[in-house]
């Protein structure tokens, strides 16, 4: 459920980027235009730690920030 909430937010931010930045196009595309970029990036590096450290892999996202 959090994950379609996720899609729907993105997708209406980027359809209606002109009206929240109240920039022309040319803004508009350079602000959307890394996020594919950076998001391959994200996975590339992933895929490398689970490569290179399993260990380091596994405890990605289980940090206890309350400790």
């Amino acid at each position: 459920m959090a994950a379609v909430g996720l899609v729907v937010l993105v997708w209406l931010s980027i359809s209606q980027l002109d009206l929240l930045t109240a920039a022309g196009s040319a803004v508009n595309w350079a602000l959307l235009l890394p996020l594919p970029a950076l998001f391959l990036v994200g996975v590339v590096m992933a895929l490398r730690i689970r490569r290179r450290d399993p260990v380091r892999y596994e405890s990605l996202g289980t940090e206890d920030v309350e400790g």
